[in-house]
């Protein structure tokens, strides 16, 4: 009985086997075919599926409690990352009315000169909180993903 089993088996992955054969080479002319065929398995809902891809995987598996600890992380980043985008996007409500890059400057006690009054220090200001607002949400597209892969389910409604 144990060596019918072992003869299926080997049958089924022979055929799994060839169909894998036939969808590479079927891939050959479609775009993107890798990462379509890595998000059908990894993203599926069957669980099976999931676990056949972990095992033929050759990527680093990461552990739940390092991604928890990444997305943790990102978490703290796309904080600051959005305090410095806003003080910098609003520095009159903020600073009490002088340029945002000057009052970082000497909060930092930096030497650097920065006579930022004119029209251009603003619009800089602007653009670099725009950044650091940009730069925020990919941290927190990133810290969901993270979380997702830990199996930590996210919404954002």
């Amino acid at each position: 009985m144990e060596q019918n089993g072992k003869d299926s088996f080997e049958d089924v992955l022979s055929q799994a086997v060839l169909s894998i054969k036939a969808l590479m080479l079927l891939s050959h002319g479609v775009q993107d075919a890798e990462d379509r065929m890595r998000r059908k398995i990894t993203l599926s809902s069957d669980d099976d599926l999931r676990a056949f891809g972990r095992t033929v995987s050759v990527e680093n598996v990461r552990k739940p409690g390092k991604l928890v600890a990444m997305g943790l992380g990102e978490l703290i980043v796309s904080a600051f990352l959005i305090v410095a985008g806003a003080i910098l996007a609003l520095p009159p409500f903020v600073t009490g009315g002088s340029g945002g890059i000057q009052t970082f400057l000497s909060s930092v006690g930096s030497t650097v000169s920065y006579s930022g009054s004119g029209p251009l220090s603003s619009l800089i200001d602007f653009i670099l909180s725009i950044i650091l607002l940009l730069a925020a949400f990919y941290s927190l597209r990133e810290a969901g993903q993270a979380f997702s892969e830990a199996g930590i389910k996210t919404r954002l409604r």
